[in-house]
């Protein structure tokens, strides 16, 4: 399991994962936590490093702001490493299957795990997408899909996505519309849940 964000959520994924391997509710796995130096204790490097690596395209505003903006848009490289250089290490140095790999993201790493499903797919078996930020660069996430689309790409995986009901205006209706227009495809290989938590 690749997980984003460590800086903050490690820590808590890591014992509710022991937690259910201990009982026999889930099997042994291996986490990965995708971390960056510094970034739990400055959000300014949290906030620089995401805006970097989790945004598929560049954009001028939104986001944490201009200053942050300057550096979006690199999710292509990010993807990049992840596929070449530290899905090969882990395979390497650890009894990982190459064939079984999950990808956990929210938030702007919500949008990250969208976009290699959208362009990737398999990268990763599964993809866990909590409340991510489809707004980003007018909604791109979309426009990715469609191209997808068009392209014949047809995901052979499971997807759980998921959102809070009140987390914003937008969110609830832009997951809840990604997940029809993928429904709508009519893939029989994409196992999707969605789940809108009150």
């Amino acid at each position: 399991v690749y997980m984003l964000d460590a800086d903050y959520s490690f820590a808590l994924v890591r014992n509710v994962v022991r937690h259910f391997v201990e009982r026999d509710d889930l099997p042994p796995l291996i986490l990965v936590a995708i971390a960056y130096p510094g970034a739990a204790a400055s959000r300014e490097t949290y906030k620089m490093n995401r805006t970097r690596d989790y945004t598929p395209v560049y954009a001028p505003d939104g986001g944490y702001g201009a200053e942050y903006q300057k550096v979006s848009g690199g999710a292509g490289k990010f993807r990049a490493f992840i596929a070449k250089e530290l899905v090969p290490y882990i395979g390497r140095t650890y009894r990982a299957d190459p064939a079984d790999r999950t990808i956990v993201g929210h938030s702007y790493g919500g949008l990250f795990a969208t976009y290699i499903l959208l362009t990737e797919p398999t990268l990763f078996k599964r993809y866990i997408i909590v409340s991510p930020s489809l707004w980003y660069s007018n909604r791109i996430a979309f426009t990715m899909e469609e191209q997808a689309a068009a392209s014949g790409l047809r995901p052979n995986t499971r997807v759980f996505l998921s959102v809070g009901e009140l987390e914003d205006s937008a969110m609830p209706g832009d997951l809840t519309a990604l997940f029809k227009k993928l429904t709508s495809r009519g893939n029989p290989n994409l196992d999707l849940t969605l789940r809108v938590f009150e």
